[in-house]
């Protein structure tokens, strides 16, 4: 009997709920993008996350306030504060190269994960996944070949470094959620990555930027908006279907990253990008292939 199709075992609402959830996501990196333009980087960040607190608490509200303990709260600090290293140099990298390129460079995030897992959780360290690694740098080389020449246009080496500091960070902010999920739930986990994140931003902000026009009130409800649905959409998906069923659902963002640029900055993916994103994109699903099979030999205990 020939194998069945993993995606065919993919109920159709997580499947959808997991599209919903990149397609949002990355409507969140458009807004950016477009922000990051006409505002410090700073304020963007304190902005997105302040803005995203409305929603978080609203959920958490609606929910019937979940409890908070001192422990989540000491975990879900120093996750915010990977947080913001994981956008900071994002959105910075979003304003200065085609948002389909740091989407497709961000992929190699998840082929960081063993190795920050490794260094946080003393997880093992499997030689697939040192092979992975180097594969989707690979991907990353091959990915940030043949960008024009532009006169006057600053060094693309920087905003290559960001999106690759960036993934690091994000690595870490997924082996640190990985922790603490189970034990906070996803409403907790919500709140505390949009609230803690915006308080640590605001000095910073506040005293190194002037506040946006009240025009631009939408655009941050927006950005806010976007991030909450994506995250709980999310949620959603991942409540109703395994993991690793769904897990290459979230490569469509490079689809979406590049309807976005294409449809407001003209940004057409080059042959290189798309290449790279393959490469890598495969890299993951070694990765995640291993994974899954690390976990089957487990051998269950009383």
């Amino acid at each position: 009997m020939a194998r069945s199709d993993p995606a065919a075992r993919i109920p159709a609402s997580p499947l959808l709920f997991a599209i919903g959830g990149v397609g949002a996501l990355c409507a969140v990196d458009a807004i950016v993008k477009h922000l990051g333009g006409l505002y410090a980087i700073p304020m963007v960040m304190f902005l997105r996350y302040a803005a995203g607190s409305v929603f978080a608490v609203a959920l958490w509200l609606q929910s019937g306030r979940p409890g908070v303990s001192g422990d989540a709260f000491r975990a879900h600090a120093m996750r915010a504060v990977v947080i913001l290293g994981t956008a900071g140099p994002f959105f910075w990298a979003v304003t200065k190269m085609p948002l389909a390129e740091v989407i497709a460079i961000s992929f190699i995030a998840p082929l960081l994960v063993p190795f920050t897992a490794r260094l946080f959780l003393k997880e093992q360290l499997r030689p697939m996944s040192l092979l992975a690694g180097a594969i989707g740098f690979v991907g990353v080389l091959i990915a940030t070949q043949g960008a024009p020449v532009v006169v006057g246009a600053a060094d693309r080496t920087w905003p290559v470094i960001a999106t690759l500091t960036s993934a690091a960070f994000y690595s870490l902010s997924i082996v640190l959620m990985r922790a603490r999920a189970a034990k906070d739930g996803a409403v907790v986990v919500g709140l505390l990555a949009s609230t803690l994140p915006a308080l640590m931003a605001a000095p910073f902000a506040l005293l190194t930027a002037p506040l946006p026009p009240m025009s631009a009130v939408p655009w941050f409800l927006g950005l806010g908006l976007c991030g909450t649905v994506g995250i709980n959409l999310f949620t959603r998906a991942y409540a109703r279907a395994e993991a690793q069923l769904l897990a290459p659902i979230e490569f469509t963002a490079l689809a979406w990253a590049a309807g976005f640029g294409f449809l407001f900055w003209a940004e057409v993916p080059r042959l290189q990008v798309l290449g790279g994103a393959v490469v890598i994109i495969a890299a993951c699903l070694i990765s995640a292939r291993v994974e899954h099979r690390a976990r089957q030999e487990i051998p269950l205990t009383n």
